[in-house]
């Protein structure tokens, strides 16, 4: 009989609970709650897997409907959506909107059960992540703020990179699922930790779109093509990698809104909220998407056309 090695031992037994894992979560209903342009994306690729999933949207929209028509299990609130499940998922705009679904006599913690996962998807501020954990604790809940790098296209082909606050036991309950929707997830350390690591993604991610719009006016100003500017930059160490994916928004191939103007605005204001250190690249940031916030609902690269 072969003599296993104790590591190798180890690496069986963590296989195995690991798939052990999975198959606990594909036997079980799933309450997704929020179905915006991510979380129905999100919500659709678990579908694909074969998950059964039980949704709640402020709003009953077209992607709710499209998932009801696959099989979805509509509900009429929160509460109703968790009742029988043991992991909650939320994409949502903001704390106001997690606020809204979470608490009262029809939020999701009257009447989760003891023991059950919430990932928290929502950008949101690491304070309030922080409150939710605390919430969530009083009633046995386990809470994940687990908000993601990443727009429509990542959350269709399941290339999201989670950004995970929490406890690592909790993170190993959800990871199968994060893993079926994203291609990295990243413990972050304990509760508002990854919360916090968004707040910092998206501050360069504003700021990456603010210095390329400036680069292209300065090269035009000076008599460069832009094709030629986005091309050099693109090519060069300068420009960060999320540059040559919203080259056709910049060229106007692509009209589409994936990241909403308002949402990037409201992450920096966020950010702004979060600490006191005297940051003029920030407050800059947030002064020029306040200037354009009439095109809330537009693609946060309406910044590069703006004048």
């Amino acid at each position: 009989m072969p003599i296993r090695s104790q590591d190798q031992g180890v690496a069986e037994s963590s296989h195995l609970t690991r798939w052990e894992t999975l198959l606990s979560l594909i036997l079980m209903d799933i309450a997704f709650i929020g179905m915006g342009i991510m979380g129905s994306r999100m919500a659709q690729r678990l579908m694909d897997s074969g998950h059964t999933l039980r949704i709640y949207n402020r709003t009953r929209n077209e992607s709710c409907d499209e998932l009801i028509d696959r099989g979805a299990v509509w509900c009429e609130s929160p509460a109703i959506a968790v009742s029988p499940t043991t992991l909650i998922i939320t994409m949502l705009s903001d704390p106001e909107a997690v606020k809204s679904v979470a608490r009262g006599e029809t939020g999701i913690l009257k009447q989760a059960a003891r023991g059950s996962v919430w990932m928290d998807c929502s950008t949101v501020d690491p304070e309030f992540s922080m409150t939710m954990a605390k919430e969530s604790a009083d009633k046995d809940v386990r809470f994940l703020d687990t908000p993601v790098a990443g727009s429509k296209g990542p959350a269709e082909k399941g290339e999201l990179v989670f950004l995970v606050g929490g406890e690592s036991d909790d993170l190993e309950k959800a990871r199968p699922i994060m893993e079926i929707l994203g291609k990295k997830v990243i413990h972050c350390g304990g509760p508002g930790q990854g919360s916090a690591m968004k707040l910092v993604v998206n501050y360069m991610l504003a700021q990456s779109l603010l210095s390329v719009t400036e680069a292209s006016r300065i090269g035009q100003s000076l008599g460069l093509s832009e094709a030629s500017i986005l091309d050099t930059l693109i090519a060069t160490p300068v420009a960060a990698p999320v540059i040559a994916g919203l080259r056709p928004r910049f060229e106007g191939s692509d009209r589409e809104t994936h990241f909403p103007l308002k949402h990037m605005l409201k992450d920096l204001r966020l950010a702004r909220k979060s600490q006191l250190l005297d940051l003029p690249l920030l407050d800059a940031a947030i002064k020029r998407f306040e200037s354009l916030a009439g095109e809330g609902n537009s693609d946060f690269s309406y910044v590069y056309h703006a004048h």
